[in-house]
């Protein structure tokens, strides 16, 4: 990494508006969600909940090694996005998942949320699905599926 890399990681790793995106992402996974994937305080599944359908796509095999904000700050610092990116996927995360996320499955809600996020607000700086995929650890054809899931919950 570029010693102008390792200073943006550093102002990106301190900068109260990652350290809020990513506690609020935190809190989102904190909440209980039950093992078919409804959360446990909502009595059941409607369409704005996080049912077994709509989550079930972003979970992966296992909880991803990284921590959250590192995984945050690594997106912003790879596409290069501006900072308030992340508070705009926070917010379109919280809409999708209004009951919470699982351990499994928040990387990947992060990802695609904030994929959607830069293509909403940034249109100088176009990526291929293959490159966000890449950065964020999974295919591009993978990453395509979870922004079309995203979509069709919102």
């Amino acid at each position: 990494m570029s010693m102008v890399g390792i200073a943006r990681s550093e102002f990106l790793l301190e900068n109260p508006t990652i350290i809020e995106a990513s506690s609020n992402f935190e809190i989102m996974a904190e909440k209980k969600v039950g093992n078919n994937g409804q959360s446990v305080d909502s009595g059941g599944a409607d369409k704005h909940t996080t049912g077994y359908n709509n989550l079930t796509l972003f979970r992966g095999k296992e909880a991803h090694p990284m921590p959250l904000i590192n995984y945050i700050i690594r997106i912003c610092d790879q596409t290069r996005c501006p900072i308030s990116i992340t508070a705009a996927a926070q917010i379109l995360a919280s809409k999708a998942f209004p009951n919470g996320i699982c351990s499994y499955s928040k990387h990947r809600v992060v990802l695609t949320s904030m994929l959607l996020a830069h293509k909403m607000f940034i249109d100088d700086r176009i990526y291929t699905m293959s490159q966000w995929g890449k950065i964020g650890g999974i295919t591009g054809r993978e990453l395509k599926l979870l922004e079309m899931k995203m979509l069709k919950i919102l």
